[in-house]
């Protein structure tokens, strides 16, 4: 939906008045709002990432290993100087990112747990 200033910015910079028409066309004339096609994905998690990196530089790299990834998020960690990102893998690349070698030094994959891993100490089991 158009805001009062992306209408303002739109008409100056020569484009036709979006209050004119409902319906948006691209240079060639066709629509540019079409449906896709439903991808299966996995939710994984990352962790040991240095807080420098962003969720840009999480895709781009798995763009570069042939990696379809669907959806990403930064997580603050409880470690100091680190953080985390939960990843959507297509299904069929999601054995891929799971090989040794895969991700940079220090950054672990994993299969995204619903439940946080419990800790070996807790007394529930050591019952």
């Amino acid at each position: 939906m158009f805001q009062a200033a992306d209408v303002k910015q739109h008409t100056l910079s020569g484009g036709p008045d979006p209050s004119r028409s409902h319906i948006h066309k691209n240079d060639n004339g066709a629509n540019r709002l079409c449906g896709a096609q439903r991808v299966s994905t996995k939710p994984f998690h990352l962790a040991g990432i240095s807080l420098e990196c962003t969720v840009s530089d999480v895709v781009s790299y798995c763009r570069q290993r042939r990696v379809v990834i669907t959806g990403c998020y930064m997580i603050r960690t409880r470690m100091w100087g680190t953080q985390s990102a939960k990843i959507f893998v297509s299904d069929n690349c999601s054995a891929s990112i799971m090989k040794v070698g895969s991700w940079p030094e220090f950054v672990r994959c994993r299969l995204w747990e619903c439940d946080p891993p419990k800790r070996v100490d807790e007394p529930s089991l050591l019952q």
